[in-house]
């Protein structure tokens, strides 16, 4: 059974390959990654993103951004293992 971001061998189009410079909101999302992850707070791991983002709906790992998908995955890791509580943020949701 394939989950929603196992793409593999189905038709996607073409892909956009053209070079873009990261937006203030996407160098934020990195930085934020950056502290988190880091020898400090070594709150989580990338794999531990990865599983996250990978456990999204449809509708979220589709409808929002890169960057707002990893900001959702941060935000609920530092739920998870106690760093905040439920409702600190205001967590991304795909838009209807």
């Amino acid at each position: 059974m394939s989950r929603t971001h196992d793409l593999g061998g189905l038709p996607a189009g073409k892909i956009d390959q053209t070079e873009h410079e990261p937006t203030f909101f996407d160098k934020r999302v990195d930085a934020l990654y950056a502290l988190l992850t880091g020898p400090k707070a070594n709150a989580f791991t990338m794999d531990e993103v990865r599983r996250t983002v990978e456990s999204f709906s449809e509708a979220d790992y589709f409808g929002l951004s890169y960057y707002e998908r990893w900001l959702k995955a941060m935000s609920l890791l530092l739920i998870e293992k106690g760093y905040v509580e439920d409702g600190t943020f205001d967590i991304p949701q795909a838009k209807s």
